[in-house]
């Protein structure tokens, strides 16, 4: 199979997955998502903002790795995974996010009670208030 028909397929599949591995892809945009899923490895991807709204969008998910993100808007984006949908979630890796604010930090650990691992390695925008 064709890597631009895997990824094109994964949208379809998202409503009824539990778990997705999309490393190094580009402006993945998932759609539909339910709270069926638990696990995203979307590491080193160029996710667009909406993208990650959506992976979180379920509100199921247990485990998100969004290291290395290249997307240069997410300062603002990356809060939406504190903004309700994501308060079931375990386990973050933002490893390697180096444009990652304060403000989302703040965000994430107000609307994320159940976090209970999280990696901001080399996420050098990340400050003492963050």
């Amino acid at each position: 199979m064709a890597l631009s028909s895997g990824l094109a397929a994964a949208p379809r599949d998202c409503a009824s997955a539990k778990s997705k591995i999309i490393l190094r892809c580009c402006k993945i945009i998932l759609s539909g998502c339910s709270s069926t899923l638990v696990y995203i490895d979307a590491g080193f991807c160029n996710l667009e903002p909406e993208g990650l709204t959506a992976i979180v969008s379920g509100g199921g998910l247990k485990v998100l790795n969004v290291t290395g993100l290249s997307y240069l808007n997410f300062r603002d984006a990356l809060a939406a995974i504190g903004n309700g949908f994501a308060t079931r979630l375990k386990i973050l890796s933002l490893r390697m996010c180096r444009t990652v604010s304060d403000a989302s930090i703040v965000a994430i650990a107000k609307g994320c009670p159940q976090l209970q691992e999280w990696n901001l390695a080399l996420c050098h925008e990340v400050r003492v208030s963050g």
